[in-house]
């Protein structure tokens, strides 16, 4: 074989080894890209079985580790990860990261909208659903974006390190697919090969349907949510509705602090705030709970211009329902140490005060209403955004709700307990006028005490100190120490003691009032005075480091309340009504002491004391003569106010039965004639008249008939003896009977009742009979009142009666109350007089109050009457439980 011919079988040689190995080359990228798509389709069917693995809405997390475990696998370029949800309406986004630092999963950042480039980049893809995003991030655009985003977004919540490392590169690619839910993201700090761009997209249309069926579990969650938050507002509406004292307020509070902490509404230490704002003050209350205390803490917050006052009062003043705001660290601890300082948040324990003032951030979340409003503080930055604003506005409302029922409840409490003061007053009062001689003083001094102690002003020891400013002295009737029973008489002098010498100086300054609090020196000297001085014996005089003097002046001293602590300014009121009676009480001692004077001064002259004791039998005499003369002439002017006013009355339909019967008279002599003249028309004509007069004549004398039964009913009332009744039967009974009485004489008569009977007031020994008139009259009352108002122009009127029974300790009180035009100013004191009434002629007798009034009274109550012009009234029958 030649040269040639070698030469020649060796390049085909290398041809073919060239050949072979470019189709070797071939087949092992081919094996490669198989290799590369089985790994793909194995992390695909590994997020796959994860999504399907699901079973609540909260693993989203370990499918977005699982993509981003499954990616740095495929690509280690990609070692951040970032899963953003975008909200096509309000443009905001929620934010899934994970990364390569060994940091907890971050998930749910909440990204609000702005205009930073990048992030306007990423919206207009996802309007496009752009399936391969690129973005160069660099220079002073990185800079601003990341200062926005990790000062200003939920971005500030991430780990130093993390923050750290995100803003250590100068410049960045992004790299995104969109899809319907919003974008797989990732960044490098080199471009991304196609292969990598094509397997975030794969990975984006697999994580679409993964996000559906997180879409899915937060529906059932939040349709479960919703059922949570029904019942536990539901929980808060009845206890509300519940309360029957306003003490109870407090309870409802603690209900919505453990319902929203069932409901993981709070943040960080899991406090929550309820605010009560006072109209016309800037000043407020907050209401602060937490896990471990959940019965609330009471602070009393008085204004300050500091921004976070000054911003939490005109949110409520604006009416702006909810707002929610982070402050810095040294904003927030300006405030709280102000708050430490001038409130009484300044009583809080030491170590709670310096985890407040040791938290880096402070932000407060507030949704409010009319009155109150409900606050969640965080620590961390994290506010209360998206779904749970509406929640935390529902709280509130409800909130608000219960607390309108508490102001009720107080108003409510607020005139009961002014009716106790004044029945005490006017036991004093009674006390007082029944004084025969100048020794009853201590006597009437002893019930004054015993008023004080039964209105539960809780003092330590009740005084009544009367100066003689000439002797320079002092007198005391004292209590013992529990307030209770009263000691003996003791005297001194004014200035022997400097607290003594201050009550004093203010009697003399004619103060209404003063209060004295004495401490350490001054409180030892007080009581080592009284002590060794006076003799007054006490307990308590080595007990107490601090007491407060209470002191309300009259004409001649003062009336005193010793204490431990300091009282509130309605004690010290209710003390000055009681000197003001009291001081009506030593006037008339005064006067019975100057009357005794003068009788031992006649004492000591036998003939003029024989003269004197003559003519007092002589003056007695008279004064017999003169009270029979009194007794008999009121008598006489009852008696004659009732006849005038049965004469009265039964006139007016008397006069119209005479007036018509002498027309009737002569238009039937006109009736002869005119038959005589055989003109029938004319005739007909006043025969149809003298019917008409007729139908008048019976109108006017079954009116007169009415009057009369109504005087009979009237003389009836107390003649029944008393049995054991069910006074909720009772009551039902004559409502309805009265209501479909009406309704059977008026058919367009239509009114809404409403009752509430409490179910313990059982059996009560009343006449039946009685009683029974008396509801039916006040309720017949009612009845026709908003009858009347319905027949009126007002728009959108329902006519209503509401009736309720409640049993208190000592009685029990049936209400009627309507909404109609209620009873005019000008008559209200003559509502329960015998003939008077409001109703048109012909429409009422005027006995119905005066025989229900009656009634009452024989079985020992009373009737009140609760009075709202253009509102309607309310008639409150009372009785007392011992009238057994």
């Amino acid at each position: 074989m030649d040269q040639q011919q070698v030469f020649s079988n060796e390049k085909e040689w290398q041809f073919r080894v060239a050949a072979l190995e470019e189709q070797i080359s071939q087949q092992s990228l081919a094996l490669a890209e198989k290799d590369r798509e089985l790994e793909i389709s194995k992390s695909l069917a590994r997020v796959r079985a994860v999504t399907m693995a699901m079973n609540n809405s909260s693993e989203l997390n370990i499918v977005i580790n699982v993509v981003y475990e499954e990616i740095v696998k495929l690509d280690p370029q990609l070692d951040r990860c970032i899963i953003f949800t975008i909200d096509p309406v309000t443009r905001t986004s929620l934010w899934w990261m994970a990364s390569g630092e060994d940091i907890p999963f971050q998930s749910g950042l909440f990204i609000d909208y702005h205009e930073h480039e990048p992030y306007l980049s990423c919206l207009n893809a996802f309007d496009k659903q752009t399936e391969r995003w690129s973005y160069l991030l660099e220079g002073e655009t990185k800079k601003d974006w990341d200062a926005y985003l990790f000062e200003y977004s939920g971005l500030r919540s991430l780990p130093e390190i993390v923050r750290r490392n995100m803003m250590s590169f100068d410049r960045i690619y992004l790299f995104g697919s969109f899809s319907d839910f919003g974008c797989l993201s990732s960044g490098s700090v080199e471009p991304l090969g196609e292969d990598s761009m094509e397997m975030l997209v794969r990975f984006t249309k697999e994580f679409n349907l993964t996000y559906r069926r997180f879409l899915d579990f937060k529906q059932l969650e939040r349709q479960a949510r919703e059922a949570m938050i029904e019942t536990a507002l539901e929980k808060v509406r009845s206890r509300s509705l519940a309360m029957h004292h306003s003490d109870e307020l407090p309870q409802v509070a603690a209900i919505v602090f453990e319902k929203l902490t069932e409901l993981k509404f709070t943040v960080d230490d899991g406090a929550v705030g309820i605010l009560i704002f006072e109209k016309g003050s800037k000043e407020h209350q907050q209401w602060i709970a937490d896990p471990e205390h959940i019965y609330p803490f009471r602070f009393h917050i008085p204004y300050s211009d500091h921004q976070m006052c000054r911003e939490l009062i005109e949110g409520w003043e604006n009416e702006i329902g909810f707002s929610s705001k982070i402050y810095s660290f040294e904003v927030k601890n300006e405030y709280m140490q102000y708050l430490f300082t001038h409130s009484e948040m300044g009583l809080i324990p030491e170590d709670v005060k310096k985890h407040i003032l040791s938290s880096k951030e402070y932000g407060v979340s507030i949704a409010y209403e009319k009155n109150t409003g409900i606050l969640i503080p965080t620590n961390s930055g994290r506010l209360v955004a998206g779904d749970q604003v509406e929640v935390l506005k529902r709280f509130s409302r409800v909130f608000e709700q219960a607390y309108i029922r508490f102001r009720d409840l107080q108003k409510a409490e607020t005139q009961a307990y002014e009716a106790q003061i004044e029945t005490a007053l006017e036991r004093v009062r009674s006390r007082t006028l029944a004084m025969q001689h100048s020794g009853e003083l201590a006597e009437t001094a002893g019930v004054l005490f015993r008023q004080l102690n039964s209105l539960h002003i809780g003092p330590n020891r009740l005084y009544i100190c009367v100066f003689n400013e000439e002797k320079n002295e002092i007198e005391f009737w004292l209590t013992d120490d529990e307030g209770i029973n009263i000691t003996s008489k003791f005297a001194g002098k004014t200035d022997r003691n400097d607290t003594i010498r201050k009550m004093y100086e203010g009697w003399k300054k004619e103060l209404r009032s003063l209060i004295v609090e004495m401490n350490d020196e001054e409180l030892e000297k007080y009581f080592r005075y009284f002590g060794n001085e006076l003799h007054v014996p006490s307990r308590f005089a080595q007990a107490h480091r601090k007491r407060f003097q209470n002191i309300a002046y009259f004409s001649k001293g003062f009336v005193g309340m010793a204490s431990p602590e300091e009282q509130p300014a309605s004690t010290l009121q209710l003390m000055e009504r009681f000197a003001y009676v009291f001081n009506l009480t030593y006037t008339r001692f005064s006067d019975l002491k100057l009357a005794e004077a003068h009788a031992v001064q006649a004492a000591e002259d036998l003939v003029k004391l024989q003269a004197e004791k003559k003519r007092a039998e002589e003056a007695l005499l008279e004064l017999r003569a003169t009270q029979k003369q009194l007794v008999h002439a009121e008598k006489m002017a009852s008696l004659g106010e009732l006849t005038a006013g049965i004469a009265h009355e039964i006139q007016n339909p008397l006069n119209f039965v005479n007036n018509f019967s002498e027309v009737n008279k002569e238009m039937l002599a006109e009736l002869e004639e005119e038959i005589k003249k055989g003109s029938l028309d004319n005739a007909k004509a006043i025969a149809a008249d003298l019917i008409l007069n007729e139908e008048k004549i019976n109108f006017h004398g079954r009116r007169a008939d009415a009057i009369v039964k109504g005087m009979l009913e009237h003389s009836r009332t107390g003649g029944s003896e008393k049995e054991a009744y069910d006074i909720n039967a009772l009551t039902h009974e004559n409502l309805f009977f009265c209501y479909h009485a009406l309704k059977a004489r008026d058919k367009s008569f239509n009114a809404a009742i409403e009752t509430h009977f409490d179910p313990s007031i059982g059996l009560m020994h009343i006449t039946p009979k009685d009683l029974s008139r008396a509801i039916l009259n006040i309720v017949n009352n009612a009845f026709y009142a908003v009858n009347q108002k319905s027949q009126g122009n007002e728009l959108r009127y329902e006519p209503k009666v509401v009736v309720t029974t409640i049993r208190y300790n000592s009685h029990v009180e049936i209400s009627v109350r309507d909404n109609g035009d209620g009873i005019p100013e000008k008559v209200m004191d003559k509502v329960f007089q015998p003939f008077f009434t409001t109703k048109p002629p012909g429409q009422g007798t005027g006995l119905g109050l005066s025989l229900a009034y009656d009634i009452v009274k024989v079985h020992g109550g009373e009737i009140r009457v609760n009075n709202h012009p253009g509102a309607g009234a309310e008639f409150v029958i009372v009785l007392p439980l011992n009238s057994n």
